[in-house]
């Protein structure tokens, strides 16, 4: 078996390249089958409100007839789902299980995906009633070697799959807001509050940055500094209108939108918490999406993030460092950071990184 390190730095490179999710889950399940000695893998998102009748998943490697089988017994998945989202470790080896859990009968009802014995599952905190369950499966039981690297790893996958599920469901949002808000597009981030302005969910807090002037999240509660902003929320939040506030500061303009999640249309339930009101900030003239894009995805820091972008479209530093008002030491130092953190060995590979990441 390989180390699973890597590849969340590798499933993170396709988030910031921005393919679709279907691409993403199957080059991390194929990616993940394949570390682990596996023959296939199974997501699977279980709403607990209707067994069998709401689902999302992803497969892969799993021949037809199987997958056939598979997908018309979703109503006793879902309670093996149930069972195992309940159980309170991250990481479960169905052969580990009590008898009563594997006997004939419950067997019967979970159907493998691809007939073999042994499946690992990772089960993921609930979110709005919906259970997430990762399953490996493999002909036969998993070894005491291999559960032990798979403990060892189990943090790493278990942050794949939670980025790129922000990633899909960021994506959605996106394009639920664009039309709900009519924004001009250039998403920075969004926050979910209820109608006493306490956080419900959120994008990302770096999202503030931008906009501290006019509004900041403190103690899990939003604060508006502006009276405009604030009547225009408030307006939103009685009448169900969708509206927007224009933010400017010392470099740009960006756009503030308010509408109720209501309004939110085409996103999955587990996407969209109820009765709130979302609050996205938008970068109408994308001067900042990119830079937001490679602090997020590689954790550059924004000093880093710039001189990043400036230098895939003049990789000079001498040059660079005159049209930065920088010396020429610390550009080096920002491209060599930035090269470090996206995990590239020279500067002609980080040139076409981030113009590839940067292309619309």
């Amino acid at each position: 078996m390989l180390a699973m390190e890597s590849y969340y730095q590798t499933i993170l490179n396709l988030i910031a390249q921005s393919p679709n999710s279907d691409s993403l889950f199957q080059s991390f399940l194929r990616l993940l089958t394949e570390s682990t000695g596996c023959d296939s893998a199974v997501f699977l998102i279980t709403d607990l409100n209707s067994l069998g009748d709401s689902h999302s998943n992803y497969i892969y490697n799993v021949p037809v007839e199987h997958q056939n089988i598979y997908e018309s017994y979703y109503d006793q998945i879902d309670k093996a789902n149930e069972t195992i989202s309940t159980c309170r470790q991250d990481l479960i080896f169905v052969q580990d299980l009590p008898e009563a859990l594997t006997s004939r009968e419950v067997e019967a009802d979970f159907m493998e995906p691809n007939g073999y014995k042994g499946r690992a599952a990772f089960a993921f905190p609930r979110s709005n009633n919906y259970v997430t369950n990762l399953y490996l499966c493999r002909d036969g039981d998993f070894s005491e070697n291999d559960k032990q690297m798979l403990v060892r790893s189990t943090h790493s996958i278990r942050l794949t799959v939670q980025e790129i599920l922000n990633n899909e469901r960021r994506k959605n949002f996106a394009r639920s807001l664009l039309n709900a808000t009519g924004s001009l597009g250039g998403l920075l981030g969004y926050v979910v509050v209820d109608d006493k302005m306490n956080v419900i969910d959120m994008d990302s807090d770096l999202v503030f940055l931008f906009v501290k002037k006019q509004m900041k999240i403190e103690n899990k509660k939003v604060h508006i500094y502006e009276p405009g902003l604030a009547k225009i929320i408030d307006i939103s939040a009685r009448f169900g209108a969708s509206l927007s506030y224009p933010a400017p500061d010392s470099q740009y303009t960006y756009e503030i939108a308010a509408a109720p999640t209501s309004q939110l249309k085409g996103l999955f339930p587990w996407e969209m918490p109820p009765n709130g009101l979302v609050i996205a900030v938008y970068d109408c003239h994308r001067c900042v999406i990119h830079l937001k894009k490679l602090m997020d995805c590689y954790g550059l820091t924004r000093a880093e993030a710039e001189t990043a972008l400036h230098f895939s479209k003049k990789p000079h530093n001498k040059l660079l460092a005159s049209e930065l008002s920088k010396a020429p030491e610390t550009v080096r130092t920002h491209v060599k950071r930035a090269m470090q953190k996206m995990g590239v060995h020279s500067q002609s590979e980080l040139v076409r990184l981030v113009l590839t990441i940067t292309m619309p």
